[in-house]
């Protein structure tokens, strides 16, 4: 089982997210960063507000894709 987090930050004016996993079987102190909105050559958003709405979508895609069943679940 995993949990999802967070992190908001502003880089060149710009809005990006990370979508940090942290693994719960090994212990609390492991974690991954899931996704990096900077990879890609994204962008990033005009606001704070874009850039949440669109990290909290991406993670609800994350957290199906890792939910039980799925063939690419590690």
């Amino acid at each position: 089982m995993a949990q999802y987090d967070l992190d908001l930050f502003q880089e060149h004016h710009r809005w990006h997210y990370r979508i940090i996993k942290i693994g719960t079987e090994a212990g609390p102190s492991q974690s991954t960063v899931a996704d990096d909105s900077r990879t890609d050559q994204r962008d990033g958003h005009a606001s704070q507000a874009a850039a949440r709405q669109v990290a909290l979508a991406h993670k609800a895609k994350l957290v199906a894709m890792w939910a039980g069943g799925h063939p690419g679940r590690k």
